[in-house]
């Protein structure tokens, strides 16, 4: 699916997305930014997300993926500012930027950012530094809604340093099997998680609880189906 697809895609009744997409030299890769537009058709800055989108390379076994930057607080034009997070469009973003990724591709999302770096990228950071799993951090969440869950890994540095900022990467189950596997472990680890019972627990800590307890409520029923 190309990134175009998310041009005037609804984020809930009063915004939608915009669309700006340039070639790269590799064929199947744009580079793009994800504008929010309100109903009176006013862009806000910055973008609420800006990276790469590759379609994949099936002559060379290559999924396809999208690599970029999330950012959670946008303005428009008269001064109104909108926070992701707090409007809960937040999870109906990553939905549809999981909606690009193929079965067995990924999506990858900076934590550590040069510019707009803010609360999630912030509370991300902390719960890996304190040994959190990353799938029970705010963007490990986001990852999850985006149904790129699987093997999420912390390339707390990038490989031969030339891959951008520490990031998180999580894949799209490739198969049925893969993915039912996949559940049942990571059921295994959301329980594992909960029961442990450390001296004291910090509000990281308890954040990743909570988060713990959703994606395990989904994994659950998702299992029963």
């Amino acid at each position: 699916m190309s990134i175009l697809s998310l041009e005037n895609r609804q984020l809930d009744g009063e915004y939608r997305l915009h669309v700006k997409a340039k070639q790269r030299s590799y064929v199947e890769q744009k580079y793009f930014e994800l504008y929010i537009l309100n109903g009176e058709n006013q862009q806000a800055e910055p973008p609420l997300f800006r990276g790469i989108h590759s379609s994949g390379r099936a002559s060379l076994w290559v999924k396809g993926w999208v690599d970029g930057e999330y950012f959670e607080q946008v303005a428009f034009p008269h001064g109104a500012k909108l926070h992701l997070t707090e409007s809960g469009l937040d999870v109906r973003l990553f939905k549809l930027l999981g909606s690009l990724i193929p079965l067995g591709g990924s999506l990858m999302v900076a934590y550590e950012m040069f510019w707009g770096k803010s609360q999630v990228h912030r509370e991300t950071s902390l719960a890996l530094k304190q040994g959190i799993p990353p799938l029970l951090t705010p963007l490990g969440y986001l990852l999850f809604q985006a149904d790129c869950w699987i093997g999420i890994k912390d390339w707390y540095w990038p490989e031969g340093g030339m891959e951008g900022p520490p990031k998180l990467q999580g894949f799209k189950a490739p198969d049925e099997k893969t993915e039912r596997k996949k559940t049942l472990d990571t059921i295994k680890m959301l329980e594992n998680f909960l029961r442990r019972q450390p001296e004291s627990i910090s509000e990281t800590e308890s954040a990743a609880r909570r988060l713990a307890e959703k994606i395990l409520s989904r994994l659950l029923k998702r299992q029963k189906k």
